[in-house]
């Protein structure tokens, strides 16, 4: 009775027949945007309809998605999803041929340029499409890996994202379902599983692994290398941390491998009226979603700063990164408006990526509704046009004035390719022990951060050293200890020394760090050697401060099965002679 009494009072407002959608020269003009940015039209309907994600090929050419599929609303889904090839044949910026590179999909979703051709995500397939005659339609079709889920509760929740890492390798984003991996062209290879994970495959080999993240639609790199998703209420996780690397130590209890760099459900500041699914979900009702994010996706890095689209709600955002420790923290640089926004409820930007002439792209898919049909109760889901703007589709050109296009040094790329080795834990060969030694002593907490990461290959108590000045420089950064504790292997005594040897006098409290070194003692050593460690560490004349004591000996208790007492009394006796 109280769910039909809440419906009865939501499903006049949703079937409220909305304004139609502005055509592109009023949408143009309609946009709120950030100072210092200029919006211009790249493509428009009839050339291009539904674009949810775009590349560039060879000489400009745009190669844009098409999902004219979406949503399913009946059994069987439909086959209209389309990769349309666009060219810009007179170079004043606006796209006026279309050609139709490939047609025939289910629910696609993201595309890479390679090889001549492109990869194309639609589960539970990634196919390969090339033209090798030069009339601008793939007459090469083939799937080159395949078995991601297709079970989930709607068409947004499928494998998408496909992005060149650093590496070589092309990482795709979960869209969090399982998956279980194969390759028609090595039937031999055994399936891979992922449970709700992102991914990684090699474009050659197409040899397929499974990654730390869970990112729903929308993925970028940064110039250095690092790697970023999103998902609906997530709009930026910076994957820290591979569970590979956490695995090294078996005692270490910490599980974490993603940073939310922008905070689960942040403030967003549309102009635009309030339409998100929340809205009509009597579970929801209650809850405050307008004004925060709902629908987070199509993220992009450009120049230090995160592009995010927030569809449900009609507008991108601009967050401005900035190093923290091993992570970043997000700034918003206009509180009170954002990058982009439009009172237009049909403006719906699902993508955004950056051009080789370094503007940002924005896909605007143009529909009345961007919620799927099954996330609304069902009394709504027969009456309300959500297939309204097929027919329809924009191409934004955002550029930003004074703002020079990213550019990587032969250098970035190298620090890039050694940064995601280490972040996937796939390190090649570590440098030598000195070279640690000094990134462990550099200012940049980034780079004494994947110092500590690759001391983890050196099999030498001298690593513990390094591992000291890394943990001492910013032991409360959650990341720092985690990497410092998955390195050290068996000498966490000798860290422990270390950690003593560079007591400062206004030094950060280590009292986190010998909490957790004193459990890693007391599980990992004899009731002997504990007991030592006990006897020389507890000291008052030893140096750590009363606090630290008392954390450090905390640590070992909670550790061990032996009272402390025990412990001690367990020590040799000193001869009398």
């Amino acid at each position: 009775m109280i769910r039909f009494t809440i419906l009865a009072g939501v499903l006049p407002a949703a079937l409220v027949a909305a304004p139609g959608p502005l055509s592109p020269a009023e949408a143009l003009g309609a946009f709120q945007v950030e100072p210092g940015a200029l919006v211009e039209l790249a493509a428009a309907e009839p050339l291009v309809s539904d674009p949810v994600a775009l590349c560039f090929g060879d000489v400009g050419r745009m190669f844009v998605v098409e999902g004219r599929s979406y949503p399913q609303l009946g059994e069987s889904p439909l086959t209209l999803g389309t990769v349309a090839l666009l060219e810009d044949a007179d170079g004043d910026g606006r796209f006026e041929k279309r050609t139709t590179f490939a047609d025939g999909f289910t629910f696609p979703n993201g595309i890479l340029p390679w090889g001549g051709g492109v990869f194309l995500t639609c589960a539970p397939d990634i196919w390969f499409l090339k033209d090798t005659t030069g009339d601008g339609r793939a007459d090469v079709r083939q799937i080159v890996l395949t078995g991601f889920g297709t079970e989930s509760s709607s068409e947004q929740l499928r494998v998408a994202s496909p992005t060149l890492g650093p590496d070589g390798w092309v990482y795709i984003t979960s869209g969090l379902t399982d998956a279980k991996v194969t390759s028609p062209l090595h039937p031999s290879r055994l399936a891979v599983k992922g449970k709700r994970q992102d991914g990684r495959f090699h474009p050659e080999t197409f040899v397929y692994e499974s990654l730390a993240g869970a990112g729903q639609f929308g993925q970028c790199f940064d110039a250095l290398g690092h790697r970023f998703v999103s998902s609906n209420r997530n709009p930026l996780m910076h994957v820290v941390l591979s569970p590979d690397i956490l695995k090294r130590n078996p005692h270490f209890a910490f599980t974490e491998t993603v940073e939310n760099v922008v905070p689960v459900a942040a403030r967003v500041y549309p102009i635009s009226p309030d339409t998100t699914a929340a809205t009509y979900i009597p579970s929801l009702i209650n809850q405050q979603h307008t004004g925060t994010y709902t629908s987070a996706s199509g993220i992009c890095i450009r120049g230090g700063s995160a592009f995010i689209c927030e569809p449900a709600q009609n507008l991108v955002q601009r967050q401005r990164l900035r190093p923290s420790g091993a992570t970043f923290l997000a700034e918003h640089p206009t509180p009170g408006r954002d990058f982009l926004a439009s009172p237009d409820q049909w403006f719906r930007p699902v993508h955004t990526t950056v051009g080789p002439d370094g503007a940002l792209y924005v896909c605007d898919m143009v529909r009345q509704y961007i919620d799927h049909p099954r996330y609304l109760p069902e009394p709504i889901r027969g009456k309300l046009p959500f297939r309204a703007g097929t027919d329809k589709g924009r191409i934004w050109r955002v550029v930003q004035l004074g703002v020079a296009a990213e550019k990587q040094t032969v250098e970035a790329r190298a620090a890039a390719l050694k940064t995601l080795q280490l972040s996937q834990g796939k390190p090649g060969d570590a440098p030598p022990l000195a070279k640690l030694e000094r990134l462990a002593n550099s200012s940049d907490a980034r780079l004494r951060f994947q110092a500590a990461l690759q001391l983890g290959q050196v099999q030498d108590a001298k690593k513990t050293k390094p591992l000291a000045q890394v943990l001492s420089a910013r032991v409360d950064d959650k990341w720092t200890r985690a990497a410092v504790f998955s390195s050290m292997g068996d000498w966490s005594v000798e860290l422990l020394d270390e950690l003593a040897n560079q007591r400062l006098p206004k030094r950060q409290s280590l009292a986190p760090a010998l909490a957790a070194l004193g459990q890693f003692i007391a599980k990992t050593r004899s009731p002997q050697e504990t007991g030592g460690v006990v006897s020389r560490h507890l000291d008052a004349d030893f140096g750590w401060r009363e606090h630290e004591r008392t954390a450090l000996l905390g640590g070992i208790i909670d550790g061990s099965s032996s009272s402390v007492a025990d412990l001690v009394a367990g020590q040799p006796k000193a001869s009398a002679n």
